[in-house]
């Protein structure tokens, strides 16, 4: 599994190292986003870490080159 594209946008992270850490991506843009070598469109990503089920919570729009909308 490959990502790729150049993002830009901010990042948070604090208390990396405790038992409750924080990390989130409050307004993430990646322009040409690809998985695994084919690029799906322009994408606007909100991920965060859930540290109840210790995963990335993420949703995304992904806006392709016909104007359309796939939302993940």
């Amino acid at each position: 599994m490959a990502f790729g594209g150049r993002a830009t946008g901010k990042f948070s992270a604090s208390s990396l190292f405790s038992k409750i850490p924080m990390l989130s991506t409050p307004n993430l843009h990646v322009e040409n986003f690809a998985y695994n070598n084919t690029v799906l469109g322009n994408t606007d990503i909100e991920s965060h870490w859930d540290n109840d089920t210790k995963g990335i919570a993420m949703n995304a729009d992904i806006a392709q080159a016909d104007g359309l909308h796939s939302f993940v």
